[in-house]
């Protein structure tokens, strides 16, 4: 059965005032998460099902497809207290998101193809890693604050690990096993390429304002 994501708008953090989050979900779905804010064009294409505009209070599946505008964006909030921001010109699928209130623990995992996304891990990246998937490496994000853009020809990945305990950055290793490098040091970037190699740079203090600005 699908897992649905229930998107809703925070008013209280983008406009100023308290608003209700949202609807009750029908009893059949399976509410994950709440996006608290959208702007002009995000899209979603549900599993065998036409593609439509995002609004307030839309309801997504898991494994749909979210794509935004060159001016589009929209912001998750999953029950776990993750968020991520979707940029413009973004591509990403909701793979799985599984979550145990109890234990506060679970699994998030998504796909990005394309765009730039800051993720804040919530509970989950507490004790397990929030996987994004991109064409040349997998993220593995960990308790912390990430910024990372996946490349238009998605042949390139740059992530930034902001804050927290660390990005792990999974790679071929050319002989057909996968290589691990974690970024654990604030503020450090890495460039990774399409053969699978990384170059690392810490951000100056005026690159580290620009990309906030971003979000």
């Amino acid at each position: 059965m699908n897992k649905y994501f229930h998107l809703a708008f925070l008013a209280s953090i983008f406009m100023g005032f308290t608003a209700p989050l949202c609807a009750q979900a029908p009893a059949s779905q399976s509410e994950v998460g709440v996006a608290s804010a959208a702007t002009l064009i995000a899209t979603g294409k549900p599993p065998h099902q036409p593609e439509r505009v995002l609004e307030i209070g839309t309801d997504l599946v898991e494994d749909e497809k979210i794509t935004t505008s060159e001016t589009g964006r929209i912001h998750l909030l999953f029950r776990d207290g993750s968020t991520l921001t979707v940029g413009p010109n973004s591509n990403l699928v909701l793979d799985t998101y599984l979550y145990d209130p109890k234990a506060k623990s679970g699994k998030i995992a998504f796909s990005a193809t394309k765009g730039v996304f800051r993720f804040i891990g919530g509970r989950i990246s507490k004790s397990s890693r929030v996987e994004f998937k991109t064409p040349v490496a997998t993220l593995g994000i960990r308790g912390g604050i990430n910024q990372f853009s996946v490349g238009p020809s998605g042949r390139s990945v740059t992530t930034t690990h902001i804050f927290g305990d660390e990005t792990t950055i999974a790679t071929g290793n050319g002989n057909g096993g996968i290589r691990v490098t974690t970024l654990a040091r604030q503020e450090f970037r890495a460039a990774i390429d399409a053969a699978g190699g990384i170059a690392f740079s810490r951000l100056t203090a005026e690159q580290f304002a620009n990309m906030n600005r971003m979000f």
